[in-house]
């Protein structure tokens, strides 16, 4: 009887030598092959160090200067800002622009730099800095250095205001002129170009007042319907700087607001939507061809500093101006419906 065969299972284990460059760079371990475990589980691995990923011949001090800085003086001051003062993104955005760039000069004491600042960009950095010493608890010593140093929060250039009064480029019939092309030109925002001038408001609040009275005009309108109440809404009309309180209403104000359909605009919209076209937004002419054109028809400048939210510091206007206000409004409405007339004329 013949055996049974055996099977014979040879197992060859081939082995392959590889030579493997190994290079650091920055601290870091570099190699040819990507197959390798060569010290994955060491410091120097990328995945397993603390220090960045730099690449060759790249600079650390580069790297080093991106993303958000943090400055142990300001922690928490941009939520003092949008918290409890409640200021604007723009505005929040602004004071930490030059608070991060002037913080050191709470510091040092020395403002001997922002007297040789431009009027505009010394009151930016000023306004930081109050706010900030605020912050930090020196708001008096900031207000004694600034003293002591003669530093004021405007300069009032009579040359240039007597320049911006006599600019013929700037008068009222060409900012009324930019009105009536800006309504031909952008049918979208006409409504709300003509609301904003008849209101006097400013570009962000009549745009929120706009939308406000779109939606439900229950608790915006006086009882008589002839008043636009804003101060019952002072998260956004009653600023910490900027204010309005009242404007007056007429049929073609809230002609306006119903012949419109409803869409949820907003200062930025409006202001992009001219730039795609090259155009300017000049939406602040609304406000200024309110109040020239209100002021040519004999209305008192207290009247329309209460309507644009204004409340000036004198003894006569918060001690002794008490006006027959319905009567003044009355006259106003009338004024604004000749106005309205200037705006829409063919």
């Amino acid at each position: 009887m013949q055996e049974p065969s055996k099977r014979l299972d040879i197992h060859v284990q081939i082995v392959i030598f590889t030579t493997i460059k190994n290079y650091t760079v920055n601290q870091k371990l570099y190699t040819d092959s990507q197959k390798t475990d060569i010290n994955k589980t060491g410091p120097n691995w990328p995945q397993n160090s603390n220090i960045r990923m730099l690449r060759p011949g790249f600079e650390p001090g580069i790297v080093a200067l991106r993303g958000n800085v943090q400055i142990p003086s300001l922690e928490g001051f941009q939520e003092y800002l949008e918290s409890s003062l409640k200021l604007e993104k723009a505005t929040v955005r602004n004071r930490m622009v030059y608070a991060k760039k002037y913080h050191s000069l709470l510091q040092t004491w020395n403002f001997s730099e922002l007297a040789k600042m431009s009027i505009q960009k010394r009151g930016h950095v000023m306004r930081a800095l109050s706010l900030l010493s605020k912050y930090q608890g020196q708001y008096e010593k900031w207000q004694q250095v600034r003293n002591n140093y003669q530093l004021k929060w405007s300069n009032t250039d009579s040359l240039n205001s007597f320049r911006k009064i006599n600019d013929e480029n700037n008068d009222i019939n060409s900012m009324i002129d930019w009105v009536r092309q800006s309504v031909k030109q952008f049918p979208r925002f006409a409504n709300v170009l003509i609301f904003n001038t008849l209101t006097g408001l400013r570009p962000t609040e009549a745009v929120e007042s706009f939308n406000l009275l779109s939606s439900s005009s229950r608790d915006y309108l006086s009882k008589d319907g002839r008043r636009l109440e804003h101060f019952r809404f002072p998260s956004i009309f009653i600023r910490r700087t900027k204010k309005a309180f009242i404007s007056i209403m007429n049929k073609h104000i809230m002609n306006l607001v119903k012949e419109s359909k409803y869409e949820d605009l907003n200062y930025s919209k409006i202001r992009l939507a001219f730039q795609r076209n090259n155009k300017k937004c000049n939406m602040s002419y609304c406000r200024k061809i309110f109040a020239t054109f209100l002021r040519n028809e004999g209305v008192e400048p207290e009247l329309i500093d209460l309507l644009q939210g204004r409340i000036p510091n004198s003894i006569f206007v918060r001690h002794y101006y008490r006006p027959q206000l319905e009567t003044i409004y009355n006259r106003v409405a009338d004024k604004l419906d000749k106005l309205n007339d200037l705006l829409t004329r063919t």
